[in-house]
């Protein structure tokens, strides 16, 4: 199943207060994950995806992908597995006069067609690591 969301971001919007946005998707594995900066933005607009609390695009605390006429993608296989299914889009924009739109495409297969896949527990697991907040 392929979900695909507008994400609007006013102008002038800080990162100190951002907005947020719920996008409703399957239980299942998210297998991808793209993120369409159109041309204009010029890496003004960031944007970034969570599941609950945890980052998953980009994965690191604290980071958003910035960018200008660009398709960010990647592929986290992680599992979805409890309801409500739905991811936050989180975004702020310095642009003091656009606003900057992504256009952010979710790809959800059932979790027989996805192994390997990470569960969220993992994921925060190996964040954690990575970031040495143990």
């Amino acid at each position: 199943m392929l979900f695909v969301y507008s994400f609007a971001i006013p102008a002038n919007t800080p990162e100190s207060s951002p907005v947020r946005r719920k996008i409703r998707i399957d239980i299942g594995v998210i297998d991808r994950i793209e993120i369409r900066i159109p041309p204009g933005h010029l890496a003004l607009a960031r944007i970034r995806v969570k599941y609950g609390e945890v980052p998953i695009l980009p994965v690191n605390p604290g980071a958003w992908i910035k960018g200008d006429n660009e398709t960010i993608v990647d592929e986290p296989m992680l599992l979805i597995d409890q309801e409500p299914a739905e991811l936050t889009l989180e975004g702020w924009n310095e642009d003091e006069i656009y606003s900057h739109e992504f256009v952010v495409r979710v790809r959800v297969v059932p979790e027989e067609e996805a192994k390997p896949y990470k569960t969220i527990a993992e994921l925060a697991e190996t964040i954690k690591k990575a970031f040495g907040l143990e």
